[in-house]
């Protein structure tokens, strides 16, 4: 073999290592969310409340307020954001804030 086809082999078996490394990190990641998820209680949460229990999501919402002046205030994002699970019994929430539109009726 050629040094060129061993460095080709080398860095296709690293690769190859490294892909299936994440492969089994996602696996363990997931086996551990749906094992969290499954001890949570499976009632229904209130409407007008934010659920208790852990999940794991991404979540947006989209405000509009109209004032008396004719102005519209627009909220997008809602202070929402993605929800994740890193840990047994931990909900991580990272979000952005609001984005925030002042404009015009017409």
């Amino acid at each position: 073999m050629r040094s060129r086809d061993v460095v080709l082999l080398m860095f296709l078996l690293l690769g190859a290592g490294s892909q299936l490394v994440a492969q089994s990190f996602l696996d363990d990641y997931f086996v551990r969310v749906a094992r969290n998820q499954a001890e949570q209680p499976h009632w229904v949460t209130p409407v007008a409340t934010v659920t208790p229990r852990l999940e794991q999501e991404f979540r947006y919402d989209i405000f509009w307020q109209g004032h008396a002046d004719g102005t519209t205030t627009e909220n997008y994002g809602g202070s929402k954001g993605l929800e994740l699970i890193p840990a047994n019994n931990v909900e991580v929430i990272v979000n952005l804030p609001p984005y925030i539109v002042w404009s015009a009726m017409e």
